[in-house]
Order: C-alpha cells, then sequence, then structure tokens
C-alpha cells in the first residue's frame, strides 16, 4: 500500500473536485444558452415557483400582451394540475 502525505491527499482531493465540478458544468452549459431554455429548465424542477413561469412568460414575449397572457394562463392551468401546487 502506497502511503500518501497529507499534502498529496490534498492535492487529490482538489484535483478530483475540480473534475468533477467541471463536468457538471459542461452538462449544465446547454441550460444557460437563451432566457427560454433557463426558464424552461426553472419550471421543469419546480413546477410550482411563480416566478419561474413567470419569467417563463416574459422569455416568451416578443412585444405582444396577448401571448404573454396566453403563456401566463397556460402556466396557471399547468399550475392546477400538478397537487403538490395546491
Amino acid at each position: 500500500m502506497i502511503k500518501l502525505t497529507t499534502y498529496e491527499r490534498t492535492v487529490i482531493l482538489m484535483v478530483v473536485t475540480i473534475a468533477v465540478l467541471s463536468v457538471s458544468t459542461c452538462f449544465r452549459v446547454p441550460t444557460w444558452k437563451s432566457d427560454r431554455t433557463l426558464w424552461l429548465d426553472a419550471v421543469a424542477k419546480s413546477p410550482c415557483s411563480s416566478r419561474a413561469h413567470w419569467n417563463l412568460a416574459q422569455s416568451y414575449d416578443e412585444g405582444s400582451l396577448e401571448r404573454l397572457v396566453e403563456i401566463q394562463k397556460t402556466a396557471l392551468l399547468a399550475m392546477n394540475e400538478v397537487p403538490e401546487c395546491r
């Protein structure tokens, strides 16, 4: 068995930690592609979050208030279908 000094163990732990965090960062990069992908991910992970739904609707807003209202109504209906949100 190889005996490692405290310094060597610390360096190995730091390298492994940096490698794991780098890989997880690479998997998250597509989420930050645009406002829409970010808020779609947020709504998927927190379906009861009114802030996530509101910001998702804002990301779809193309200057049309009617479209924004339509998306918000859809979001509210979707939230009503999730039992945890009631």
